[in-house]
C-alpha cells in the first residue's frame, strides 16, 4: 500500500513516544530517588520511610484499610499424615471472597502462621501447594489463595489487563485486590484460637505473590517476617530495557514521579526480618539485579544495627519457582523468630501429596469481581461528583495530565519552502515538522490556496496518518475546496497532524509482543501511569503545540479529530477553549464511565486517564464547551455507535448547553458540513 511520509527517520519516529516515556521515567528516578548510601542516620531514614509509606498508602483506596467482616464459611476439609487442609471462604473488600486453602499442622497447637500469596497462576499448582505442605509439616498454619484473574477460581471478570486496567479510571489500582486478600488472610489467622500470633505472622509468596507479600508487609504491621521469592527487580533495571508487559498492579500511580521502586518498598520493612530469595536461572527476574537491591537495602538495616535481619539466598541452577529448598531456607529463618530452640526441619520428597483441584477448591461466588466493583464505584462517583467551576476543573485536568510540566510551545520548525512546492490545481500541500521537547517531532501537512492568510483554519488529528483524510477527495480535501476553482463559502485551510503514538509516530513493536498478553502500547501506558504522566498527556500536549503554531496563520481555528485523536482534541479544546472557534470530535469515546462499567473494552489502553471519574468525564467537558462542541457518532467501550436509548442519559446536559451530537452513517459528509458551517 502507498504511504505518505514526512519524517526522514521512520524508526526514530516509531520509537519517539517510547523514548519520551522511558527517558522521563529514568530522569525522575535520577532526580527523585533517594541514594540509600547517602543516608547516614536512622532518623534520616525514618523520615524518608514515612514519606515513602505515605505515598504507597495513598496509591490505594481508603476502603483497603477499613475494618472488614470476614463471614467465614468452611467449604471442605481433608486429612493427611502430616497436616490437614481446610478450604474456607471469607470476605475481603466489597463482598469479594477469598478462596483460602488453610494447611494446618497435626497436633494441638497453637501454631504460628505464614501467609502464602499465589503468583499469577493458581494455588492448584505444585509451585504453591508444595511449599504450603512443607510449612504445615514444619508446624506452621499456611494460608494459600488464588489471585484475581489467571487460571484459578477468581478468573471471571478479573482480567488484570482489562478489568484491572479500567479500575485506574475510578481510582482503584488493581494491586488493591491482591493486598486486600492477603490482609484478610492475616485477619483470618488472627481469629483462630489455635494460631499463635504472639510474634505476629510471616508472609512469603513467589513471583506476583512475592510482590503481594512486599506491599502487605509494609502496610500491615502484623507481619514480622517477609520472604519474597523470585520477584525482586527494579523497572529501570529490567522492564525499561526490554519492555516486557508486566501486569498493571506492578506500576503504582506516580511511583516513578516520587522516586519509589522495589528497593524503597523493601527498605521500608527494616528493621524486621527480611529474607530475599531468587533463582540463578530465573527466566523473568535477573538474580544480579536482585543482589544489587539486596546490597542497597542492607545499608538501611545497618543504620539500625540489624544487618543480621536481612539475608539473601540465590539458589543455583533454579529458575522461576518456589523450590522445596527455598521453602526449607525460609522455614529456618521463620523458626528463629518463633522459637527459642533449634527445630529439626521436616521434609521428605516421597511424602509430598500430589493434591487434586477438588481438594483445594472453595467455589467462591462470582457475583463480586473487579468488573462489578469498578461499575459500582463509577456509578457512585457519577451520582456524587460535584460540578466544579471551569477554572477549577481546568486546573485539575492540567494536574492529572501533568501539562503544567510539559512544554507547549514549538522549539524549531522546518517548513518546506513555498517556492519548492508544486501547485495541485489551486492548492499546495506543504510538509512541515515541528520540533519540540528535546528533539521530538510533530509532522504535518498544510493544505491551502495561495491566499491562505486570514482564511479559517482547521487542525486535524487522525489515527491513520496525516495524509489519510486527504486521499481520494477525502473530507479534508473537501473542506479545503480541493479541485474547486472558486473558493467555497467558509472554505478552510487545513493542517493535518500526527500526534504521539499515531500515524507516522505509531509505536514500534517490542519482540515480546509475540506473546499474546504483551503489547507495546500496553506497557508504555503502564509506565506512563507510573510516571504520573499518562500517554494522553503527550497527545494533548502535541495538540496545544500545534495550536500555538497555527495561530500565526489564522485567528479562526477549529480543531478536530477521529477516535483517539477526537478524545485528545476534546481535552485540548477544554483547556484552550478561548483559542478555538469550535471542536469537532468524530467517533470519540462517549464516556470513560462506559469503560469502567463494562466487563471489557476494545479501545487501545493508551486512552487511559487515571482517576478521571473522580472529578469529571467527557460529557461534562462538553457542558463547558457548549456551542463550540460537535460530536459525530460517539462510540462506546466496544467501539460501537452508542444506542440512542442511552443518548439522553449521557448528553442531556451537554445538549442543553448547546453542544451538538450528530448521528450519520456517512460520518465524512457530516464532518464536512460541521466544519464549513458558520454556526
Amino acid at each position: 500500500m502507498a504511504q505518505y511520509r514526512i519524517l526522514k527517520d521512520s524508526i526514530k519516529a516509531a520509537k519517539q513516544l517510547e523514548n519520551e516515556i522511558v527517558s522521563y521515567s529514568l530522569q525522575l528516578f535520577n532526580q527523585k530517588q533517594t541514594d540509600f548510601y547517602l543516608i547516614k542516620t536512622k532518623q534520616d531514614w525514618e523520615n524518608e520511610k514515612k514519606r515513602i509509606k505515605e505515598i504507597v498508602k495513598n496509591a490505594f483506596p481508603k476502603i483497603l484499610f477499613e475494618k472488614r467482616k470476614l463471614n467465614v464459611t468452611l467449604v471442605s476439609s481433608f486429612e493427611f499424615d502430616n497436616f490437614r487442609i481446610e478450604n474456607v471462604l471469607f470476605n475481603s473488600i466489597m463482598g469479594w471472597q477469598v478462596n483460602a486453602s488453610v494447611y494446618i499442622p497435626k497436633g494441638i497447637g497453637p501454631f504460628p502462621a505464614v501467609i502464602c500469596p499465589t503468583g499469577h497462576s493458581s494455588k492448584f499448582t505444585e509451585n504453591y501447594y508444595i511449599p504450603a505442605q512443607m510449612f504445615a509439616s514444619n508446624g506452621y498454619i499456611a494460608v494459600s489463595f488464588c489471585p484475581p484473574g489467571c487460571s484459578g477460581e477468581l478468573a471471571y471478570r478479573n482480567d488484570h489487563f482489562v478489568n484491572g486496567y479500567s479500575g485506574w479510571i475510578v481510582g482503584m489500582w488493581s494491586q488493591t485486590y491482591f493486598i486486600a486478600d492477603a490482609m484478610a488472610c492475616v485477619d483470618y489467622v488472627y481469629s483462630l484460637d489455635y494460631c499463635d500470633t504472639s510474634k505476629k505472622v510471616s508472609i512469603s509468596g513467589v513471583s506476583g505473590g512475592g510482590t503481594t507479600s512486599m506491599y502487605t508487609a509494609i502496610l500491615d504491621d502484623r507481619i514480622s517476617f517477609l520472604a519474597p521469592v523470585c520477584c525482586i527487580n527494579n523497572n529501570q533495571d529490567d522492564r525499561f530495557n526490554d519492555l516486557y508487559t508486566a501486569c498493571p498492579e506492578t506500576f503504582g500511580k506516580g511511583f516513578a514521579f516520587n522516586g519509589i521502586d522495589t528497593t524503597s518498598i523493601l527498605a521500608c520493612f527494616a528493621p524486621d526480618k527480611l529474607f530475599i530469595v531468587g533463582g540463578e536461572k530465573d527466566e523473568v527476574f535477573d538474580y544480579r539485579v536482585t543482589q544489587k537491591i539486596y546490597e542497597r537495602v542492607k545499608h538501611i538495616y545497618s543504620l539500625y544495627g540489624k544487618e543480621d535481619n536481612i539475608e539473601i539466598y540465590i539458589e543455583k541452577n533454579t529458575g522461576h519457582k518456589y523450590s522445596p529448598t527455598m521453602a526449607l531456607e525460609a522455614i529456618k529463618r521463620m523458626n528463629k523468630i518463633q522459637y527459642t530452640e533449634t527445630k529439626a526441619l521436616v521434609y521428605c520428597k516421597d511424602k509430598i501429596i500430589d493434591l487434586k483441584r477438588e481438594q483445594l477448591s472453595c467455589y467462591p461466588s462470582q457475583k463480586v469481581n473487579m468488573h462489578t466493583i469498578n461499575k459500582e464505584i463509577a456509578c457512585n462517583l457519577k451520582n456524587s461528583r460535584k460540578i466544579l467551576p471551569y477554572e477549577l476543573l481546568k486546573l485539575k485536568l492540567l494536574d492529572i495530565l501533568d501539562i503544567g510540566r510539559m512544554a507547549t510551545q514549538p522549539e524549531n520548525i522546518y517548513e518546506q519552502p513555498i517556492s519548492e512546492i508544486p501547485s495541485r490545481w489551486c492548492h499546495k500541500f506543504r510538509n512541515i515538522v515541528i520540533n519540540h521537547s528535546s528533539g521530538c517531532e510533530i509532522p504535518l501537512i498544510h493544505a491551502f490556496r495561495e491566499d491562505m492568510i486570514g482564511r479559517p483554519l482547521l487542525l486535524w488529528f487522525g489515527e491513520q496518518g496525516a495524509w489519510e483524510q486527504f486521499n481520494k477527495k477525502g473530507p479534508l480535501s473537501k473542506i479545503t475546496g480541493f479541485l474547486e476553482r472558486v473558493p467555497l463559502a467558509n472554505e478552510h485551510s487545513i493542517m493535518s497532524f500526527d500526534i504521539s503514538g499515531l500515524g507516522e509516530l505509531e509505536m514500534q513493536h517490542s519482540t515480546y509482543d509475540a506473546a499474546s498478553w504483551n503489547r507495546i502500547e500496553r506497557i508504555l501506558t503502564y509506565i506512563s501511569v507510573y510516571n504520573n504522566r499518562p500517554v494522553m498527556s503527550y497527545r494533548v500536549r502535541d495538540i496545544l503545540i500545534a495550536l500555538n503554531y497555527a495561530k500565526q496563520y489564522s485567528s479562526d481555528i477549529t480543531i478536530a479529530g477521529y477516535g483517539i485523536g477526537a478524545i485528545s482534541a476534546l481535552f485540548a479544546a477544554f483547556i484552550a477553549k478561548d483559542d478555538i472557534k469550535k471542536v469537532i470530535a468524530v467517533k470519540p469515546l462517549c464516556s470513560y464511565e462506559s469503560i469502567a462499567t463494562e466487563p471489557s473494552f476494545e479501545w487501545p489502553e493508551s486512552i487511559l486517564v487515571p482517576n478521571i471519574l473522580t472529578f469529571t468525564d467527557i460529557p461534562e467537558l462538553l457542558v463547558y464547551l457548549g456551542k463550540k462542541a460537535i460530536c459525530i457518532n460517539p462510540i462506546d467501550s466496544y467501539m460501537k455507535t452508542i444506542n440512542k436509548d442511552i443518548h439522553n442519559d449521557i448528553y442531556k446536559e451537554s445538549i442543553e448547553k448547546g453542544a451538538k451530537i450528530i448521528y450519520d452513517e456517512d460520518w465524512e459528509n457530516a464532518f464536512v458540513k460541521a466544519a464549513i458551517s458558520k454556526d
